[in-house]
């Protein structure tokens, strides 16, 4: 008697409810619960044997934080691009958009930066001040999900490609994503009248295709998500503006530009190649990184 056929497919997760995930195979979905001791995360190549969920496969990079608990928490995976959404109003601040493409370096994923609501930049100041990340070799998209302005030339970039919107409160993540997908609707957020921020809307993580084979993930993890978990050499190597120099190297291999003889990042600083406000606004992740690893010494 010979035993019957393992038929093994392979899939991707679209989704992620709790316990359970849908994976896509192949233009069909089905729901299905991972093994136990395994975390399938929005991203995932996964392999199922005879309709039985088996192994995910090995992961391209991961985008992570540091949960309430101290854990790694992997928010999503395999992602070819991180859309890093301010907008300028309300939102636009550098520092944190320089915390964003600190964590899409790290993690090996290529960051976007995607201005919003250039409707009310009547003076283009904030497109100006966006410009400096264009200057540092990172894409740009200046765009208005309401009116629609600039949104073809962000939908040709984001075709054949897997990527991720973050970014904080009320910069119009959600409206940006039911402008590309009108049969999904998010909820969109109303801003607060006293903070100009909004509030967190979306309720589950969902990976949606666009007809160019654009593949966008929306998530409550990734919009709360704040780059944590990195080591002040972590920020002092994937720090925006400083890769080009880096390749001419530091006297010390594991230099962190402040002090150290032969730096090539403080010769940069020196000699305006590299503005003062970049490198302010990396003191100020230095610091942070410092203070998130320094020993905690209890007596016990």
């Amino acid at each position: 008697m010979t035993k019957p056929d393992v038929v093994k497919v392979t899939g991707t997760v679209i989704a992620h409810h709790g316990a359970s995930v849908t994976v896509e195979f192949e233009g069909m979905t089905t729901r299905v619960k991972p093994p136990d001791k395994q975390k399938w995360v929005v991203g995932d190549m996964v392999r199922v044997e005879n309709g039985i969920p088996k192994e995910n496969l090995q992961r391209r990079n991961e985008l992570a934080r540091v949960g309430a608990t101290g854990k790694r928490q992997v928010l999503a995976v395999n992602l070819d691009l991180l859309l890093i959404v301010t907008a300028c109003q309300p939102g636009f601040n550098p520092v944190v958009l320089d915390s964003f493409v600190i964590a899409a370096h790290h993690a090996g994923i290529r960051p976007v930066i995607v201005l919003n609501k250039i409707d009310l930049d009547h003076d283009d100041k904030y497109r100006s001040a966006a410009l400096d990340y264009r200057n540092l070799g990172l894409p740009l998209f200046c765009v208005c999900a309401i009116t629609g302005e600039g949104m073809d030339d962000f939908y040709d970039a984001l075709a054949d490609n897997v990527s991720a919107l973050v970014g904080q409160s009320g910069v119009g993540k959600t409206s940006l994503l039911n402008h590309m997908f009108k049969g999904i609707q998010r909820k969109v957020g109303v801003l607060s009248e006293k903070s100009g921020l909004g509030k967190h809307t979306t309720t589950s993580s969902l990976m949606v295709t666009t007809a160019t084979g654009a593949r966008i993930l929306d998530s409550p993890g990734i919009r709360q998500f704040t780059p944590t978990g990195l080591t002040p050499s972590d920020v002092a190597e994937c720090f925006p503006g400083f890769m080009e120099f880096l390749e001419a190297g530091c006297h010390y291999r594991d230099c962190l530009h402040m002090t150290e003889p032969g730096c090539s990042i403080l010769a940069a600083v020196e000699d305006g190649r590299i503005e003062a406000r970049l490198f302010e606004s990396y003191k100020t992740h230095l610091g942070l990184a410092k203070k998130e690893n320094k020993p905690n010494w209890k007596k016990k």
